[in-house]
């Protein structure tokens, strides 16, 4: 159970037997000795009521040096599994070689096929950051064919360079790479939006949290599969880059080929937003995969915004400052729906609410530090203070994610949420206030915004 971590179908008793195969000279009994013999029994039986395989009758001892305490019932067992006698473990290793794994699992099962290396799931899981709750649910993609999307803007500017060299060493893996690059207008949501991609398996964003949300949106806005069977691999080359640090991506170009190339998706969870657009006030729909700022938080990347020629990710620290000194609060009535359905309200000032997707924002600041990526549920955090020095303390607390624990902060976790501000107490006018959505200020509220459940899938 350990290592499949879910429950076995029917026709997996291939995939049981790849895990007896690779656990063998791993998993050791109590007396020193590899029996793989045991080992398969124990898995057989995991899987009985689906494969039809009746053990009930025999009971598997763990941690005792004859391991099954009825031995007639283990020949019995083995004869009529095989339809022979009692096999050598020579015998159970052709039988484990002899089944065949399906290269994909959609449903969180437990072995990995990398190509030349077969990783269980126990092995795999310790590289994912614990963001991303268990099972992961992944699928193994068969990668041919990667489309290489660009920022040129991002970051230190150098995207640009990045692609070429991702696509060069896409090519020297056997992979067919196109890089598009992105342009000023805005339209890259469009383009990923019409674009023919039935041929790719892979899209490779090279630029920051703001061209992931491009894409993001480019894709659930197509109506058709592409966003759960296209995987997104992330080439870190903005500012920020949130997810990629929350997906412990920060590492060379090379590390994220190779994982390009074994093809492992897991799916995360999207917020899907309904609210004005703060330009012609019509209602708009998009897609979030990491924040939504209202109140002096959306001042902050404001004020951030206007820092971006340092290049600097240090422009989030300075915005929050800039905006704390500045704080203010407005009149607003946030309605939410708990996992339980339950139904919360509040009406009172609040100087900023925040609902992210992510534990860690900036650099190190564990504003969520309870988010999972994949839990079917959005973080949202309510602070009512409007102080200086109550938001400087939250603001030193966050690094260690003990803001939460303040008075004048309220966290919670719920599939959905409205947000409705008004210009004072006594009043029934709606406020149009501005909204940032992944760093994007487009927005305006009244704000709502729905979970949707692992509607994305990241290659990690």
């Amino acid at each position: 159970r350990r290592v499949h971590g879910g429950p076995i179908g029917p026709g997996q008793c291939g995939r049981v037997a790849r895990i007896c195969q690779q656990l063998r000279g791993r998993c050791v009994t109590s007396n020193g000795t590899d029996d793989l013999l045991h080992l398969l029994l124990s898995a057989l039986r995991l899987c009985n009521k689906m494969s039809g395989i009746n053990l009930s009758h025999n009971t598997l001892v763990y941690g005792s040096d004859d391991h099954i305490k009825d031995e007639r019932s283990k020949i019995e067992d083995i004869e009529s599994i095989l339809n022979e006698p009692p096999p050598n473990s020579e015998t159970v290793q052709s039988f484990a070689n002899s089944m065949v794994v399906p290269e994909s699992n959609s449903d969180g099962t437990d072995i990995q096929d990398f190509g030349d290396q077969t990783t269980s799931m126990n092995d795999y899981e310790k590289t994912l950051p614990d963001s991303l709750c268990r099972p992961l649910r992944t699928r193994t993609l068969a990668v041919e064919n990667v489309l290489v999307v660009v920022n040129p803007q991002s970051g230190s500017q150098q995207g640009k360079e990045l692609a070429e060299q991702v696509k060069a060493q896409l090519t020297q893996k056997g992979l067919h790479a196109d890089i598009f690059e992105m342009s000023k207008d805005g339209s890259t949501v469009e383009t990923i939006r019409t674009m023919d991609l039935s041929r790719i398996q892979v899209i490779a964003v090279v630029g920051g949290d703001g061209t992931i949300h491009q894409v993001i949106n480019g894709l659930l806005e197509r109506g058709d599969n592409a966003a759960q069977e296209v995987g997104i691999a992330i080439f870190p080359a903005g500012t920020g880059n949130s997810l990629a640090r929350e997906l412990n991506q920060m590492g060379e170009p090379s590390e994220v080929i190779e994982r390009v190339c074994r093809g492992v998706a897991v799916p995360i969870d999207i917020v899907k937003t309904i609210h004005t657009k703060a330009h012609d006030k019509s209602q708009q729909v998009m897609y979030a995969f990491n924040s939504i700022h209202w109140g002096i938080a959306a001042a902050v990347n404001a004020e951030a915004e206007k820092l971006r020629w340092t290049g600097s990710d240090l422009r989030y620290t300075t915005g929050a400052l800039l905006a704390m000194m500045k704080g203010e609060s407005k009149y607003a009535r946030v309605s939410m729906e708990q996992e339980n359905g339950t139904k919360l309200e509040y009406e009172d000032d609040f100087s900023l609410i925040i609902v992210n997707n992510i534990s860690v924002t900036g650099r190190g600041m564990h504003m969520f530090p309870e988010a999972k990526m994949n839990d079917g549920l959005m973080d949202v955090m309510l602070v009512t203070s409007d102080k200086a020095l109550d938001l400087l303390q939250m603001f030193v607390k966050v690094y260690r994610g003990t803001h939460v624990e303040l008075p004048f902060v309220e966290y919670r976790q719920v599939k959905s949420l409205k947000i409705v501000p008004f210009d004072h107490r006594e009043s029934h006018t709606r406020l149009e206030e501005l909204v940032d959505i992944d760093g994007e200020l487009k927005g305006c509220t009244p704000i709502s915004c729905e979970i949707m459940p692992r509607a994305i899938s990241f290659i990690a």
